[in-house]
């Protein structure tokens, strides 16, 4: 009998150290319906959350991020890296910093978890 305990206990364990909340700044972008680093094309309309290229990874694409600014939590999708990034800031749609409340063209501080 195969025991499937074991990758069980270590897949819970590595989905609970990757939801660690972040704390970074965010500036907004205007997605331009061209493709980005995933390889969709991001609309204007859509909640997406570009990384710095220092914390992004391809197996990210899509990956769901619930960021908070100012107690607002919005779930959105990572589309690929933001150039003006570094370290832990992130660029938001205009529809994600609409959603959040944020006053758009402004830098803000937001903690994000990768889910």
């Amino acid at each position: 009998m195969i025991s499937l305990l074991g990758p069980i206990i270590a897949a819970c364990i590595l989905r609970t150290a990757a939801a660690q909340s972040i704390s970074g700044t965010a500036t907004e972008f205007a997605p331009v319906n061209s493709p980005l680093d995933c390889g969709f094309i991001v609309r204007p309309s859509a909640l997406a959350v570009l990384l710095s290229p220092e914390a992004f990874d391809p197996s990210q694409c899509l990956a769901v991020i619930g960021v908070t600014f100012n107690g607002t939590e919005v779930d959105m999708r990572v589309a690929g890296t933001c150039d003006a990034c570094e370290g832990t800031d992130i660029e938001i749609s205009t529809e994600g910093y609409e959603v959040l409340g944020a006053p758009l063209g402004s830098t803000i501080d937001v903690t994000y978890v990768i889910q």
